[in-house]
């Protein structure tokens, strides 16, 4: 090859061509790009050896997560290496550079260049996919993309080579919403699988020199090591859990077309200000009833099940009765218009930047809220706000989960709408400075 390599990389290169999946979290700068380029010119080289190709028609493909990095990344330096072997250009004719492919032999054998945006492995006889900078946060279908293309090209070839390569970007608490290192995790047991994490130093011998071992973006860039950046990270363990009964307690049943639930229990707070937020549903999310008072957070989840849809008219008798105990109700704007004309509740709509200064009011005031455990969903609420990943450039944040995050945006919410609503009322029912109120009193 017309490429001088370390010993690390030709090693790497070495595994990448012997096995048939491989899962690379390699430094920045430890030449992916490069490397990936080198095992499709070695695999094509050997199809072209061949007297008759295994099937009349062979594709090859590159996966970005945007057409700006497929073209940027992977074929720009594709291009230049072709055009740089002697190999390839001892023949006239023997490959066709297009705008975002390279074909071969007449188009026998082509070289896609794909992005996620617009593209898919449908119609195309895969030999080898590359899925690249899987671990890119809104590169969101990176791992089907891997599972489907792998399946696609060992469906068809038995020496096919299916790989994901990155930088680890670790963008929530939990390392499992970095689509690399969750590969990572579950083939780093599979003897069939290649994987490997090494930080750029060990690929190329040295670091770059803006290395900063204190620095939380460089450790993951060129470390590839998993560290909890609190900036742009929601950190669970800052609140308190508490064990203590709850105001309102629910007797949860079903019928044969809804899930059915009732008001077993409902106590008044020793206290005047007691805020109430619900976010409803109809099948796939789940109904979540809040109460904020004196610090305490409670929260309750009428989750659909078997395909059966909350039921509203029970949703009516419990909003009644809240209404009582609670100095205001808040509704997010789905599904809830009925309520809010009903019961003369509120419901608010935010722009991407308002639910952006909505969670911050909430990160910057946890250290003060106790949540009430619930031994039944607890699990659940840890998993989705160690999930949230906070855009500070952006000013928005995402959520990375599985599932929706139904119990940590209606914590969020009724903590801010409990601002909100007390700002209001201090300012003698002026208009309010953050969200649209569609429906006051």
């Amino acid at each position: 090859i017309d490429f001088e390599l370390t010993d690390k990389q030709k090693e790497v290169l070495k595994n990448m061509v012997e096995s048939d999946r491989s899962v690379l979290l390699l430094g920045k700068g430890s030449a992916k790009t490069t490397l990936t380029c080198l095992l499709f010119r070695f695999m094509i080289t050997k199809d072209m050896l061949m007297d008759e190709l295994q099937m009349n028609r062979i594709d090859f493909s590159n996966m970005c997560s945007t057409a700006k990095s497929a073209r940027d990344s992977f074929f720009r330096e594709f291009a230049i290496q072709m055009k740089k072997s002697k190999i390839f250009n001892m023949v006239e004719g023997l490959y066709k550079i297009r705008k975002n492919e390279c074909g071969f032999l007449d188009d026998r054998i082509v070289m896609h260049s794909l992005n996620s945006q617009t593209s898919s492995f449908e119609g195309k006889n895969l030999r080898a996919i590359v899925i690249d900078e899987i671990s890119e946060p809104s590169f969101r279908d990176g791992i089907k993309l891997f599972e489907d293309g792998s399946g696609s090209v060992f469906s068809r070839f038995d020496d096919g080579k299916a790989i994901c390569l990155s930088w680890t970007r670790y963008p929530t608490a939990n390392p499992m919403s970095d689509n690399g290192y969750y590969l990572y995790d579950k083939y780093k047991d599979d003897n069939e699988v290649y994987t490997l994490i090494a930080s750029t130093k060990e690929m190329r011998g040295f670091y770059p020199k803006d290395y900063d071992p204190n620095d939380v973006q460089k450790v993951k860039m060129y470390d590839c090591i998993y560290v909890v950046d609190n900036d742009t990270t929601i950190s669970i363990d800052d609140c308190d859990f508490v064990k203590k009964n709850t105001l309102l307690k629910l007797e949860h049943y079903h019928d044969d077309k809804y899930v059915r639930f009732k008001i077993k229990e409902l106590k008044r707070p020793k206290t005047k200000w007691c805020f109430g937020h619900i976010d409803t549903s109809i099948k796939k999310d789940s109904t979540v009833i809040v109460l904020y008072y004196n610090g305490y957070i409670e929260y309750h989840l009428i989750k659909p099940e078997n395909g059966l849809k909350v039921s509203y008219e029970d949703l009516e008798i419990v909003v009644k009765e809240l209404r009582k105990i609670c100095v205001e109700l808040s509704f997010d704007k789905f599904n809830s218009e009925f309520f809010s004309q009903k019961y003369n509740c509120l419901t608010y709509t935010f722009s991407r930047v308002e639910q952006y200064d909505a969670l911050q009011y909430f990160k910057s005031n946890m250290d003060e809220i106790k949540i009430i455990i619930n031994n039944v969903w607890n699990e659940r609420l840890t998993y989705e706000f160690s999930h949230i990943n906070i855009d500070n450039v952006g000013k928005k944040w995402n959520y990375l989960g599985k599932g929706s995050s139904d119990i940590a945006d209606s914590i969020i919410y009724c903590v801010f709408n409990s601002r909100l609503y007390q700002t209001k009322m201090k300012k003698n029912n002026k208009n309010m400075s953050f969200g649209f109120n569609v429906n006051l009193f």
